[in-house]
Formats: structure tokens, sequence, C-alpha cells
């Protein structure tokens, strides 16, 4: 175990209960931009092998949508509502090195987590406490 993260781990911690979850999302200045994110975003790619999270600029997500068969396959992984993806809690990772960079990135993490072309565009708002994380992948997992 390196900094606090276990290499063998099958997923990032879940930090957050369904309250401070609730509390969170009402918190983000992303919330109110959600029925456009679904529009744009989610609605025109359900069922192509598409998700996409909301979350912060810590690596906590917020939301989890898109295609339901990968989202199931996702939260086996842990990539849920109420997980942390930052690379202090889940080791390297798309979505940690994105913030860590606060550039896109291809996905980096290996072992239990890994696949073939899984990417995450980070997109970041007026409000830098938020983050749009897009992630593409009919292979992933």
């Amino acid at each position: 175990m390196r900094d606090g993260v276990d290499p063998g781990a099958e997923a990032p911690p879940l930090i957050w209960d369904e309250g401070t979850l609730a509390a969170a999302r009402d918190a983000t200045p992303l919330r109110g931009a959600l029925p456009m994110i679904r529009s744009l975003l989610t609605d025109p790619v359900a069922g192509s092998g598409h998700v996409v999270a909301v979350g912060d600029d810590r690596g906590r997500l917020l939301w989890v949508e898109g295609d339901a068969g990968l989202r199931s396959r996702a939260e086996g992984i842990g990539f849920l509502p109420g997980a942390s993806w930052s690379e202090s809690d889940a080791g390297t990772n798309a979505p940690g090195t994105a913030l860590t960079l606060d550039a896109p990135s291809a996905d980096l993490r290996l072992g239990a987590l890994s696949g073939p072309g899984a990417t995450v565009e980070l997109h970041r708002g007026p409000d830098p406490r938020s983050a749009l994380w897009a992630g593409y992948s009919e292979s992933w997992m």
C-alpha cells in the first residue's frame, strides 16, 4: 500500500452516504445544468455504450448516467455516485488523472479496473469546484 491506496483494491472508496450525497448534489453549481447535460450528452447516446459522470473538483462522483448496461458494470467497480475517484483515494485512473493534470485523460488504471477504449474528457465550468466528466467506451470493463 502506497500513500494510503491499496493497489489490489477492486473499487475506490464509497465516501458518501445517501444524506451526504444529497447535500453535495444540492450544493454543486452543476445541479442547474443537469437538464442541459442530459439533453445534449446523456439522452442522445442512451444504449450506445457511453456514460457521463458529474463530479466535484476532488474526484467525488455526484451523478453517473448513460447506457444502463455500462452503468451497471461501472457500479461493479465502484464507478457510482458517492465514490471518490481522486488519485489519492483510488490510485491512477482516468478521472483522477484528468483532475490532477486539469486535462482530458485516457484511462490509465491497471488491474481490476482496466479496459481498452475507456477515456475521460474533463470539462470545467466557471466554478472550479465542479467538473463534468464525459466517459466514452463500448468496450470499457
